[in-house]
C-alpha cells in the first residue's frame, strides 16, 4: 500500500469514526485540547539509545559520541523537563489576565491572529489523540506575543490616566 492509499485509508477511518461515534469523539477530542493547554504526556527532552555508525555513519556517529550518552537524562534535560511547563501554564494565564486589555485596543487583530495560532496547534495536538511536549511548546511563542501586547495596551492606558488631569 502506498503513501495516498494510506492517507486515504486513514481518513476513512477516521469519518467513520467519527460518524459512528461523534459524542464520544468530541469529548476526546476535547478533553485533548484543553489539557495540552497544561499537561503534557511526555518529557521535552527525550532519552533513546544510542545510535552507532552502522546506522548513521562514521562522520555523524562521532559527533552523537562526543555529544554524549543520550540514554541518560543529564541535568539540563531534568531542568527543561520543570521549565517548559511551567512556562506554557504561565503564558496561557498571563493571555487571560490580558486579555480584555487587548481586546478594547489597536491589537485586537493581532492578539485574536495569535490566538488563532495557538487555537490551529491546539487542534493538531488534540487530534493527535496524546499531548506531547514537543508540540505543544510551539503555542509559547504566539502567547508570549499576545502577552506581550495586552501589557503593552495595559501600560499605555495607564500613563494615559497619569497624564489625565
Amino acid at each position: 500500500m502506498g503513501a495516498a492509499a494510506s492517507d486515504a485509508l486513514l481518513l476513512r477511518v477516521t469519518l467513520e469514526a467519527i460518524l459512528a461515534h461523534p459524542f464520544s469523539i468530541a469529548l476526546t477530542y476535547g478533553r485533548n485540547f484543553v489539557v495540552a493547554f497544561f499537561l503534557a504526556d511526555s518529557p521535552y527532552t527525550w532519552k533513546h539509545r544510542t545510535f552507532g555508525p552502522e546506522w548513521t555513519g562514521p562522520y555523524l556517529a562521532k559527533e552523537a559520541q562526543a555529544s554524549g550518552d543520550s540514554s541518560v537524562a543529564t541535568p539540563l534535560d531534568r531542568a527543561l523537563d520543570v521549565i517548559f511547563p511551567t512556562l506554557r501554564f504561565l503564558v496561557v494565564v498571563g493571555t487571560i489576565i490580558v486579555a480584555p486589555f487587548a481586546w478594547r485596543s489597536r491589537w485586537r487583530l493581532s492578539f485574536v491572529f495569535c490566538l488563532a495560532l495557538v487555537a490551529y496547534n491546539q487542534d493538531t495536538v488534540a487530534l493527535a489523540a496524546t499531548a506531547e511536549n514537543r508540540y505543544t511548546f510551539y503555542i509559547v511563542p504566539p502567547l508570549l506575543v499576545a502577552v506581550t501586547m495586552g501589557l503593552q495596551v495595559y501600560s499605555e492606558q495607564r500613563a494615559f490616566k497619569r497624564l489625565k488631569p
